[in-house]
């Protein structure tokens, strides 16, 4: 994958003055960097094998075939004007299936039949990433989902693969690596630079070759 280099914010203030609500590095910690005070509520446990970068000590792991293990964040009001969440993962395993969900169930991607499936509530649709999900195992990947004002899409790696007309609903939590009710099982494998943005369209950046300065 062809990364350019997108200089880091900095963080604390910095971040927020980027437009970023919540961000966590997966450094060993569940401290928001932008100073929000925020923090994740169902984090589970930190691995040394797998860092994005050589700085980092730990990043987020996940477990897929447990419903619990799951990264769970604070809900935020994605904005009219543009919002952005963005993050590293490098998966291991789809255990079940769930990569996202929004707790309004407005949103959420998981893995049917080899491939990847956007659900969008309010409109009633689904949509198929036209890419194999064994591709991505093994490797660090970075995911934008954002809101331009127009449309809300969905990146792997720079590379638009759907959207929908229309924002999302305010999620009563945010999950990564799972579903917010024991029904479905998630994704196994490590999470770094997990970063909310509101205000901020940020799916026309490049794709990131090292963190934000966090």
């Amino acid at each position: 994958m062809m990364q350019q280099m997108l200089l880091g914010y900095g963080g604390g203030n910095a971040l927020a003055a980027a437009g970023a609500v919540y961000a966590f590095s997966g450094n060993n910690t569940t401290t928001d960097e932008t100073g929000n005070g925020a923090s994740i509520t169902n984090y589970m446990q930190f691995s040394t094998t797998q860092k994005k970068w050589g700085s980092y000590s730990h990043s987020f792991q996940t477990s897929g075939d447990t419903w619990g293990n799951r990264l769970e964040f604070p809900t935020w009001t994605p904005s009219a004007s543009g919002w952005s969440l963005e993050f590293w993962v490098y998966p291991t395993d789809w255990a079940g299936k769930y990569l996202l969900h929004f707790g309004n169930g407005s949103l959420s991607i998981n893995v049917q039949s080899g491939q990847f499936r956007f659900y969008d509530k309010f409109s009633g649709s689904r949509y198929d990433w036209n890419i194999s999900t064994s591709s991505l195992l093994n490797q660090w990947n970075f995911f934008q989902i954002y809101y331009d004002t127009t449309y809300t899409k969905f990146m792997v790696g720079g590379t638009e693969r759907a959207s929908f007309s229309g924002n999302t609903g305010t999620p009563s939590q945010v999950v990564l690596g799972n579903k917010v009710s024991s029904d479905s099982f998630g994704t196994s494998g490590f999470w770094n630079d997990i970063i909310f943005y509101n205000g901020v369209n940020r799916g026309a950046q490049s794709v990131p070759s090292s963190p934000f300065g966090l």
